[in-house]
């Protein structure tokens, strides 16, 4: 996976790599998922004027930080920033770090990445699942 990778070639790795045998291949599209996210997220703030430096070791807090500046000036990016926060903390932290390996946990990281790349405008729709 090369730096210059869009959210949606990510993701469609990821899906990819979901429907392996292997357990840590399903464990890695987990993360990889979540890295779509993260690059989307961070290409949508950019938009915005708000730019998120590449290895920061504080990169989600500073992430958290400008999605929530964002919805004081203007409540839209409200759902955005709910899904993100329910994406990390739930969803990705069971899949990745907790590896939970349901199908239930897998749907609903699935079904909430896929609504925070819409909402950054990225669409996954051609994304062949």
């Amino acid at each position: 996976m090369t730096t210059t990778a869009t959210p949606q070639s990510i993701y469609a790795e990821a899906i990819r790599e979901r429907k392996s045998k292997n357990p840590l291949d399903r464990r890695q599209a987990c993360e990889k998922r979540w890295l779509a996210v993260v690059e989307a997220v961070d290409n949508f703030l950019a938009t915005k004027g708000k730019f998120i430096p590449k290895g920061d070791p504080d990169a989600h807090g500073k992430r958290r930080e400008a999605l929530d500046e964002l919805v004081v000036h203007g409540p839209s990016t409200w759902g955005l920033r709910n899904n993100i926060s329910v994406g990390m903390d739930n969803l990705h932290g069971q899949c990745f770090y907790g590896g939970k390996d349901s199908l239930a946990h897998d749907l609903d990281l699935k079904k909430t990445v896929r609504e925070i790349l819409e909402q950054t405008g990225h669409s996954v729709d051609e994304i062949d699942e």
